[in-house]
């Protein structure tokens, strides 16, 4: 199998040409479209008919130094021995969960997932996602109303394994007693307003079971309900709980209820009646016989005066699978210029799934940059919808949620599991509401038939690295190396048996082989001189802090012409040490002897020199301990204060805390930072029912600004400046740290702050200082996702240490998620932060 570096280059379609020559008068300067660059990164068998790829895509859409990153499958039509599932967070309605949580919980049961990606969007206050959800034939929901079936269709497989994307929509009709009919299409909404209940019609029948909730209770979500409602609990004959696709349920009304609250049995479902239909259910009784069924229903479909379906559409029972879009981008190898134009130039994340005239599925999720992953900008949907047609063939898109929700999972050779292979932009998988998963069926066979050779594959000459190899049986499942015998082979360089290699002495092309079980892997090697290499530096930027005792490997860091990382030996360099007293210095690597001092470490390399500033001694440094700077240099704003800045020295919602405040809390020193927040300053909305967006509170120090907001003369330039060179890292930190305390004002033992997290937003490459985003972009890095604790604790996030120095602290970001926070429940407490460090 061969992997490692593979340059395609796409051109312009010859239409493109003629427009840009014919249609664009030359203008001087003017950007020229080039042809895409896509360099491949990985590419593996997962399952037999399923192909995983990674492909770097520079000049992405034609237009000159754009870059994305694609994370690609590939799923043959017809493929062998594989199934394609859908994933539901905790086996719940209402419920949020990681993509590799619902996997795993697949694994659990016996079924073998290669790979998977997340799938509709959904109410993330609720769990519940928007569009219709088949698993196993078996509806979870339904669609929230029915034209939202043909303007956002969906991916659904049948039981022969074909895929198709479009309307499906469920159709239901239940009797009860000896003359009582009704269509009940909506299953499992529970929702009036909200991204799961937007247009659901409020006049309306409902189908809910026990799954809607996590404690099975039937709860209604989003949005007000109508306030006449009735419901029937309904027990059924020989149920499991899951309503499949065409079974006929018959079974007895047991009880009547005028409002929700009650709980659901597994064996029961329940028939309401919201508004106008209230009436309708209030009139049955106790003791009446039940029949329902719900049919599933793809193409067009017609409706009656009340929003019922007449026509339903062609009947689509074996419907096995089926997850919602967000959008249709292209249909019958058209754009769908209605939403792709509309959508504009908005550069994000991006999951979307195609297929072609012979049934290949493909599935691509696009990365946006981050603070762990900078290597990609991002799509709008119209780019990565051409892409879809152009490139992969497909005839239709959808697009599934994106943004910090996109990801993908996949089973690699030589892993038991699927792990994240995308880049979320929130540096970790988010929890989302389903997932669409691939499971293959081929069990192991232990025999090789898959290779994968791994390493370095473009390097210096003469430079050294090591190879590795992968394995799989022919279906993908994962085989160890360890007690396989490895032939290794390359064809200009030199290579032992253990994979150790040596590059060519000049620039050229070669080719790495492994041979295990007579099945062989390569990987394509190119060796380059410095005409090869666009850019030099080391790999550290900024100041490096060491200890005595310590041994710290430098390198250099070059770039080729497609933006890929190049080895250089650190052999190949001539080192330096400026001052010997603090340690000594071989190949790049610095051993250090002294307790204390400064030097700079030295590289010539092709006839140029690189330094770097070296400082002995520091393990950390302070960031702030609110012992120095006065109350007027900060501010809190944002959602939780009613979007109304509170200015230290003029708001009572923030303050220093000392010593001598009754019932102290200060942890450090004399005074720790206090910020209070009032929940009843959080807007609510009253048609969602819930409030207007996430409760964030910004802990923000006027580090970029003298003005004096307070007006008491205590805040200026030379504090600000102070401020600047407090905040500014002296040395590369490995890590932010930063305590804080949660309180427990209502003695209740839970923690004030539970469904809060705290982020810290800090700037890289912050040459100059001040928030200026044409400068440098704010990078946020979570500290916890839940402050569940009660008194001080240490938080740290770790910086990635590719990050450009300076590295400047901007702010802390606090968010309280719990929206659904009735008016009623509103409380007032603080959180205390102190000694904000930088640790080298």
């Amino acid at each position: 199998m061969k992997t490692g570096r593979k340059l395609i280059k796409r051109p312009l379609s010859l239409f493109l040409v003629l427009v840009l020559v014919f249609s664009i008068p030359f203008v001087p300067g003017a950007d020229a479209a080039v042809n895409e660059n896509t360099v491949l990164l990985a590419s593996e068998n997962l399952a037999e008919g399923i192909r995983y790829t990674e492909e770097d895509v520079q000049n992405y859409a034609g237009k000159a130094g754009d870059r994305v990153r694609f994370n690609h499958l590939a799923v043959s039509s017809g493929a062998r021995n594989i199934r394609i599932t859908a994933g539901k967070a905790k086996e719940t309605v209402n419920a949020v969960e990681t993509i590799g949580d619902q996997a795993q919980r697949e694994i659990s049961r016996g079924n073998q997932v290669v790979a998977g990606i997340n799938a509709d969007s959904f109410d993330m206050d609720y769990g519940s996602n928007r569009g219709i959800l088949v698993q196993n034939g078996d509806i979870v929901t339904s669609q929230p109303y029915n034209s939202y079936t043909e303007t956002q269709p969906a991916f659904w497989v049948d039981s022969s394994g074909s895929a198709h994307i479009g309307a499906l929509r469920a159709g239901g009709t239940i009797r009860i007693g000896g003359s009582y009919q009704a269509e009940a299409d909506f299953i499992n909404r529970n929702h009036f307003m909200g991204p799961a209940g937007y247009l659901s019609p409020a006049n309306s029948t409902r189908i809910f079971t026990s799954d809607l909730t996590a404690d099975h209770v039937m709860r209604n979500g989003a949005g007000k309900a109508p306030t006449d409602q009735a419901y029937a609990l309904i027990q059924i004959s020989g149920f499991s709980g899951f309503l499949h696709a065409g079974t006929e349920y018959t079974g007895k009304v047991t009880a009547l209820y005028s409002s929700a609250g009650f709980p659901i049995p597994a064996d029961c479902i329940v028939y309401a009646g919201y508004g106008t239909k209230a009436a309708e259910v209030r009139g049955l009784a106790a003791g009446m016989d039940v029949s329902y069924v719900c049919h599933l229903y793809s193409g067009s479909y017609t409706e009656n005066p009340d929003g019922t379906l007449n026509n339903r559409g062609i009947l689509q029972d074996d419907a096995v699978t089926a997850v919602n879009s967000f959008q249709l981008l292209a249909q019958n190898g058209e754009l769908n210029h209605a939403v792709v134009d509309a959508t504009g130039t908005d550069q994000n994340a991006r999951t979307v799934i195609g297929l072609t005239k012979d049934g290949t599925i493909h599935v691509l999720t696009v990365a946006k940059a981050g603070a762990y992953f900078s290597a990609s900008q991002g799509s709008t949907m119209k780019d990565v919808a051409e892409y879809m047609l152009q490139t992969l063939q497909c005839t239709g898109v959808i697009n599934m949620d994106g943004g910090g929700s996109t990801e993908m999972i996949a089973r690699r050779a030589g892993s038991g599991k699927p792990t994240t292979v995308s880049y979320p932009s929130d540096g970790s998988s988010r929890i989302v509401s389903n997932s669409l998963l691939f499971v293959s069926d081929a069990q192991p066979t232990g025999v090789v038939g898959q290779v994968l050779v791994d390493g370095n594959t473009s390097l210096y000459k003469d430079s050294h690295t090591s190879f590795s190899v992968r394995l799989t049986d022919q279906y993908g499942n994962p085989i160890s190396a360890q007690g396989h015998s490895i032939v290794w082979k390359a064809e200009k360089g030199a290579i032992d048996q253990s994979g150790a290699y040596t590059a060519p002495g000049s620039a050229c092309q070669d080719t790495v082989t492994a041979t295990v079980d007579g099945v062989s892997g390569t990987a394509n090697v190119r060796a380059l001189d410095l005409s090869g290499m666009n850019s030099i530096g080391l790999r550290e930027t900024g100041a490096i802090a060491v200890q005595k005792g310590a041994k710290k490997q430098f390198a250099l860091q070059a770039y080729d012409a497609e933006n890929q990382t190049v080895l250089i030996d650190p052999s190949a360099a001539k080192w330096s040490l400026s001052n010997a007293k603090t340690g000594s210095m071989k190949n790049g690597l610095l051993s250090v002897t002294a307790a204390s001092g400064t030097a700079t470490v030295s590289a010539n390399f092709g006839g140029k020199t690189y330094s770097i500033p070296v400082v002995v001694g520091p393990k950390g440094q302070t960031v702030d301990n609110f012992e120095q700077f006065p109350i007027e240099g900060y501010y809190a704003g944002s959602v939780l204060y009613g979007n109304q800045n509170q200015y230290g020295g003029k708001s009572s919602m923030l303050g220093l805390e000392t010593k001598s405040t009754p019932n102290s809390r200060v942890r450090d020193g004399s005074r720790s930072f206090r910020l209070t927040y009032d929940t009843s300053l959080w807007a609510w909305d009253d048609s969602n029912q819930k409030r207007t967006a996430n409760g964030t509170a910004n802990l923000v120090p006027l580090w970029d600004t003298g003005k004096d907001y307070a007006g008491h003369g205590k805040w200026n330039e030379k504090e600000r400046a102070a401020m600047e060179s407090s905040f500014t890292a002296k040395a590369m930190p490995k890590n932010f740290g930063v305590w804080v305390y949660s309180g427990d004002e209502n003695h209740d033992g839970v923690s004030d702050n539970k469904s809060c997290m705290l982020s810290v937003s800090l700037y890289a490459d912050c040459e100059g200082g001040y928030r200026n985003e044409t400068k440098a972009k704010p990078k946020i890095l979570l500290l916890t996702d839940s402050m569940d604790w009660i008194g001080w604790k240490y938080l740290q996030a770790d910086i990635p240490q590719d990050w450009k120095m300076p590295i400047v602290f901007n702010y802390l970001s606090f968010s309280n998620t719990e929206r659904i926070l009735k008016q009623s429940q509103n409380y007032k407490t603080d959180v205390l932060f102190d000694d904000l460090q930088f640790n080298y």
